[in-house]
């Protein structure tokens, strides 16, 4: 879902005032973005309806618990506290907020807190009046004090529990909502809540206007961070006029805001499905199989010299390319390697060969394709590395 607001939506909101663009169904991008955020509101409705009256009660029976403020002993507050204090809160960065405009640029889909602290002013109006007034009005209205706490990268999103049995966890940011006032001290909390922000992944790059396709690619990325945003989730409990300040801070319009009851951002779940210590709740691990014609004593050269091979992926193993391009490497009657790398992983055994095949001195030319959609920035450090290796390196089709 998130890659669909990124590419599909994104593109949708760049041509929306277009009358003349239709789909196959004759939809206007306007009317698709309609019927996409009806469906999606469906869609949150029931995953959170299955996340915590279905999964969450079933993994507790299992051991796997999530805990609330309320159901805390004292030696797990205390344990909590002292976790928030030594380990959480250095790598927490509050900003203040001093106005709409110098709303800062937050990064795509990360989950942030936002805390609403209370003034001398906003104390003295009456809780009625936020049902009433436009967007700006409501925003406007009480110069009551934002800051935003983005939760880094290294932040796990989940913190364990000490237990003898089973896998007791609580969401980091319930734990960061505790101990929230010990950034503040004396000044009261109207609220927090949680955030989280989509941008338009479907920035292009027109190549014939770039005579170094790697210099342009990094620029288009720069142009993807601070891009569009094409949705805002937010918690469910986010009253009427934070809502308001994170609309005109973030300029989104309220068709673009998703209130979720529940946690935001759940593909961060998929790191309990790797829990150890509960096999029982596993699928069993099926691995590729080997495939036969490569598992003699020949060389893989001598291997394939004798006849065509085929290989079936996913179903039989990627090893004999991996191992083909290893041989290669190595091979003193090699001469050349020629090879095309279009998405790669974070540590490619083939790009390790082919920098030692450049290394062995062969000559290896590859072409990376910068263009792979959201793996731009890990395929251009490759396309350095191979570079700094001697690698001739061509940048996309072009």
């Amino acid at each position: 879902l998130d890659e669909f607001f990124m590419v599909r939506v994104g593109g949708l909101a760049m041509i929306a005032d277009s009358a003349t663009v239709l789909d196959i169904n004759s939809w206007t991008p306007t009317q698709q973005l309609e019927k996409i955020r009806t469906r999606v509101r469906e869609m949150y409705s029931d995953q959170s309806e299955c996340l915590l009256n279905e999964i969450e009660p079933l993994l507790a029976r299992e051991g796997i618990e999530r805990v609330r403020a309320e159901d805390l002993t004292k030696s797990e507050l205390k344990f909590l506290r002292n976790q928030f204090h030594e380990e959480m809160m250095s790598s927490l960065a509050p900003i203040s907020i001093e106005n709409t405009g110098t709303f800062p640029a937050l990064s795509n889909t990360r989950i942030c807190m936002c805390v609403r602290l209370k003034n001398d002013y906003s104390s003295r109006l009456g809780a009625k009046t936020e049902n009433r007034g436009s967007l700006d009005q409501i925003a406007n209205r009480a110069n009551d004090r934002y800051v935003l706490i983005p939760m880094g990268k290294s932040l796990s999103r989940f913190q364990s529990l000490p237990s003898k049995t089973g896998y007791r966890y609580m969401l980091t940011e319930d734990v960061i909502g505790m101990f929230v006032s010990d950034f503040f001290g004396d000044q009261e909390i109207i609220e927090w809540n949680t955030l989280r922000v989509t941008r338009n992944g479907d920035v292009d790059l027109q190549e014939d206007e770039r005579s170094d396709l790697l210099i342009g690619m990094q620029a288009m990325l720069e142009a993807r961070r601070k891009s569009q945003c094409v949705r805002l989730e937010i918690s469910a409990s986010t009253s009427l006029k934070m809502q308001a300040f994170l609309q005109k801070s973030i300029d989104v319009p309220t068709e673009d805001v998703y209130s979720v009851q529940g946690p935001l951002g759940l593909s961060d779940y998929f790191s309990l499905a790797g829990l150890r210590g509960f096999p029982s709740l596993n699928d069993t691990n099926w691995l590729a199989q080997p495939s036969p014609e490569f598992s003699n004593a020949d060389s893989i050269f001598q291997t394939i010299a004798s006849g065509d091979r085929l290989l079936y992926h996913p179903y039989q193993s990627y090893e004999p390319i991996v191992q083909f391009i290893q041989a290669a490497a190595s091979d003193p009657d090699v001469i050349a390697v020629k090879q095309t790398l279009y998405r790669t992983s974070e540590s490619s055994e083939i790009v390790k060969a082919l920098c030692l095949a450049a290394e062995n001195g062969k000559h290896v030319t590859v072409i990376v394709e910068l263009k792979a959609r959201f793996d731009e920035a890990r395929n251009i450090n490759w396309a350095k590395v191979l570079a700094d290796a001697g690698v001739d390196v061509i940048y996309g089709v072009r």
